[in-house]
């Protein structure tokens, strides 16, 4: 398999800036390597095929890439805005709520969801899938904290544990995706 076969399967479906940094560090190891032209480079370079997963572990592929500028239809946002309204209304007005009567505490946990919700709604639609799961891990947390019935003689340790590993699973996706969107970015000139 000569340099430019190798090139375009390790590459494929990873956007032009990508591209031309593999394929300008990998001609510099092929020249440094004094290999020639047409020479067999699968034995120098390794399987392209799994040079191009490592490489779209690294980098965001032509569709994510072209998905970070597409903004969704405005109701898709406010639908969100919406059913995160209506589960929190929920848990303040049900009567057997956990926060049915708490009062000050029911109303700041209300205040916080309404504003976590506004804020993320105004967010770029990247930020806004990043981090759509905090309200949503935020209204099933606070009302499984503050009690229930369901949840009578359960210790609280090993809950709050549960739930805060059923919570920072999502955001460490998220973190690594951040990572793959920065290094894109930089390659394609829009950091």
């Amino acid at each position: 398999m000569n340099a430019a076969l190798w090139l375009t399967r390790a590459t494929q479906d990873l956007p032009a800036g990508v591209t031309a940094r593999v394929h300008r560090d990998t001609l510099e190891h092929l020249h440094d390597a004094a290999l020639p032209e047409h020479a067999d480079v699968k034995a120098v370079l390794g399987d392209p095929e799994r040079v191009n997963d490592d490489l779209k572990r690294l980098y965001l592929t032509v569709h994510e890439f072209h998905r970070l500028g597409r903004i969704p239809p405005l109701w898709q946002g406010w639908l969100r805005v919406g059913t995160l309204l209506a589960g929190a209304a929920f848990l303040l007005l049900e009567p057997r709520s956990p926060l049915a009567g708490q009062g000050g505490w029911s109303m700041l946990f209300g205040a916080s969801v309404l504003l976590l919700v506004l804020a993320t709604a105004r967010l770029h639609p990247v930020r806004r899938d990043r981090w759509r799961d905090l309200p949503l891990s935020l209204i099933v947390a606070v009302p499984l904290l503050l009690g229930n019935d369901l949840l009578t003689g359960v210790p609280t340790l090993p809950l709050t544990l549960v739930l805060a590993l059923l919570i920072s699973l999502p955001l460490m996706t998220q973190l690594q995706l951040d990572a793959r969107i920065r290094r894109t970015l930089s390659l394609e000139g829009q950091a």
